[in-house]
């Protein structure tokens, strides 16, 4: 049981360490586009804004790969142990 647990999670937090290797590469890209913006308050809300957008991509993809590998995988582990168990 705990192998199957294991193998469910390991490919979980591959997928997270991959998303978050994208996020920062894209947010130093950003960092680096970010010096022809203009300084002060409007640059901030523009930096502000684009962090914002990133972070609620980031967050969706994280879900949508979590709910469709992550838990089909546990589900499909444990709906099988708990039919032996019930026998």
């Amino acid at each position: 049981m705990l192998r199957k647990v294991i193998s469910a999670v390991v490919p979980l937090i591959e997928i997270m360490l991959l998303v978050w290797f994208l996020l920062i590469i894209i947010l130093y890209a950003i960092d680096k586009m970010l010096i022809i913006l203009p300084k002060g308050l409007f640059g901030q809300i523009i930096g502000y804004t684009i962090a914002f957008i990133l972070l609620g991509f980031w967050l969706t993809i994280w879900y949508k790969l979590t709910k469709t590998y992550f838990w089909k995988t546990v589900i499909r582990n444990y709906s099988d142990e708990c039919r032996a168990t019930e026998r």
